[in-house]
């Protein structure tokens, strides 16, 4: 499966590794699909949208063998939701949104249950209040979440971890705009 950031791009690509073809397309309910997970159940899930593009950003879950589409939900014009991911065991998914306005308000990282049927209202872990999160990380270890403040992109981000049940547990400087994470 391939997903295509372009505004005008309504479709996932699904490739056939065996000779490097596409070999159908699926047709989503949102523009700009950015990011895709598998749950546990085989299901794809699709995060789509550009806010500042004006394109008002989608979640939905795709059968990749029937290409239905299985559940889909809008999000608000003001939401931009990215980043989607899930957790090791397949039936969490996260994603962070962003406030750059430093309002507490759609910004910080968003938690959904595959089973759960609306969006969440508030951020699972919100942004402090004039901050807001840029990227983050599962641990495969013990799913402990690590999010990164990239503090404006002018100074040290604060990476801020937090257990599975999304408690605090501490904090650290990284270099400045620290974007992604790896565990080893």
């Amino acid at each position: 499966w391939v997903s295509m950031w372009d505004t005008a791009c309504s479709v996932l690509a699904v490739l056939d590794t065996a000779n490097n073809q596409v070999s159908r397309q699926v047709s989503i309910p949102g523009r700009a699909p950015h990011s895709m997970v598998m749950d546990q159940e085989g299901h794809l899930w699709v995060l789509s949208g550009n806010k500042y593009k004006n394109k008002i950003s989608h979640l939905q879950s795709i059968d990749p063998i029937t290409d239905q589409i299985l559940s889909s939900y809008e999000f608000l014009s003001e939401q931009y939701p990215f980043r989607l991911q899930i957790n090791q065991q397949g039936d969490t998914l996260y994603f962070i949104q962003v406030n750059y306005t430093g309002a507490q308000y759609n910004n910080g990282l968003c938690s959904m249950g595959i089973k759960e049927s609306t969006l969440q209202k508030n951020a699972w872990i919100p942004a402090q209040n004039a901050s807001y999160y840029w990227a983050y990380a599962i641990s495969p270890d013990n799913n402990h979440i690590y999010i990164s403040d990239p503090r404006g992109f002018n100074q040290r981000s604060l990476i801020l971890h937090f257990d599975q049940n999304g408690i605090f547990q501490s904090s650290f400087e990284a270099g400045i705009g620290a974007n992604s994470f790896y565990f080893r």
